[in-house]
């Protein structure tokens, strides 16, 4: 599924540079980037799925996107960019994320999709959010900015984290010090019967010297 991007999308996006669009696509994992770049039309002379040819594709793929005329390449760039940010929405925002493919990228429906979002993925970091608004087809949008609000930082997503497992965490400490103490206690035993066994041959091995004395007075 692809979609199409709004020249002030476009435009904003090419304001970041070249280096920040491939930032971008190396934050999804191996797997979906080679299958977004299989996606893309095959590189005459270079190996299908190779390293080389990925990294072609990838330079075509910017080439393209940053033409400043439009052309069916530049256009074909980010509806095939599109895909990118599909994947990158559906692992750092979560699995089921999806946008209707008719969707119109018009003046406002960037905060109307960011507020549908939060409906939807409450617990996203703010910072994910706005990345993903960021690199998007919408254009911007002045109250998109109140939208990324309903969404927490991330520190506070980790804190609450933290907190919602502590329960957890202690029930397991108690579990290891109940398995510690127990540990103690049976190597105390174990020390206890060695003791135990040491003492009784102390007693044999007396007994044995002794008798060995008499016989030897005996004698």
């Amino acid at each position: 599924m692809s979609y199409q991007y709004s020249q002030e999308a476009k435009e904003r996006i090419s304001k970041l540079g070249q280096s920040e669009i491939i930032d971008f696509i190396n934050e999804i994992s191996p797997a979906l980037r080679r299958k977004a770049f299989g996606c893309l039309p095959k590189v005459p002379g270079f190996r299908v799925g190779y390293p080389t040819e990925i990294k072609e594709k990838q330079k075509r793929l910017i080439g393209h996107m940053f033409q400043s005329h439009p052309s069916s390449e530049e256009r074909n760039a980010w509806k095939s960019f599109s895909l990118f940010w599909q994947f990158w929405a559906e692992e750092k925002i979560d699995k089921s994320f999806s946008i209707h493919e008719n969707l119109r990228f018009e003046e406002n429906s960037g905060s109307v999709f960011i507020r549908e979002l939060a409906k939807k993925f409450p617990k996203v970091a703010k910072e994910n959010v706005k990345r993903l608004f960021i690199f998007s087809g919408f254009a911007d949008d002045p109250d998109v900015i109140n939208a990324f609000d309903l969404f927490p930082p991330a520190v506070v997503l980790a804190r609450d984290i933290v907190v919602d497992t502590l329960p957890i965490r202690l029930d397991e400490l108690e579990a290891r010090i109940d398995l510690t103490a127990n540990n103690v206690e049976e190597k105390n035993n174990n020390i206890k019967n060695l003791e135990s066994k040491i003492d009784t041959f102390s007693e044999q091995l007396d007994m044995c010297f002794n008798n060995e004395k008499r016989n030897l007075k005996i004698i």
